[in-house]
């Protein structure tokens, strides 16, 4: 008996901290993210620079690096319906900036409290590529201008946010061929 007491009041108390985490750090509204507004000859060209670089690199031919703006990146992003809606980046020299507006309902999580609400904020990110690679580190995160407890955060720093990039076989087999 007292260790099914013991159970609920724990059970009770972790409701409560997941529930207070919720409402400290998640809105009940999708941010707006900035829209990239590029003309069609623009995102026309932007399409035949990328899919130029991926031939290149699937016939190991020689190729000049693609550079890509903050635009480019963002345009790029649009096109992807997982991300499209989600997530805005801004590139700062090596440092890459985001801002998100993540409903978590993609999460599919088991608690109706996350239900109908997004995860709005800023990130910093260090993207490197190494050994065929791609590697995604959070450095920052601020939502609803809060800072979660740094020990969250310093497990979510040391995680790569890129591993699935790497579960097609295609995509981790390009990655082994770019140099940087």
């Amino acid at each position: 008996l007292l260790m099914a007491i013991l159970v609920a009041v724990i059970a009770f108390v972790g409701y409560r901290m997941l529930n207070q985490w919720v409402n400290d750090y998640t809105g009940t509204a999708p941010d707006q993210l900035p829209k990239v507004e590029m003309p069609a000859e623009k995102r026309q060209e932007l399409d035949e620079r990328v899919e130029a670089f991926r031939k290149a690199v699937d016939t190991e031919s020689a190729v000049e690096p693609l550079v890509l703006s903050s635009d480019d990146l963002n345009a790029l992003i649009e096109e992807n319906a997982e991300l499209k809606g989600t997530v805005y980046i801004k590139v700062e020299g090596d440092e890459v900036k985001g801002r998100i507006s993540f409903p978590l309902d993609k999460l599919k999580l088991p608690f109706t409290m996350v239900k109908g609400r997004y995860l709005n904020g800023e990130a910093d990110f260090k993207v490197s590529l190494f050994d065929g690679e791609l590697i995604v580190h959070l450095q920052d995160f601020e939502a609803n201008g809060k800072k979660p407890p740094e020990d969250f955060m310093k497990s979510f720093r040391q995680q790569t946010l890129a591993k699935d990039a790497v579960k097609d076989p295609k995509n981790a087999e390009r990655l082994r061929k770019i140099e940087s």
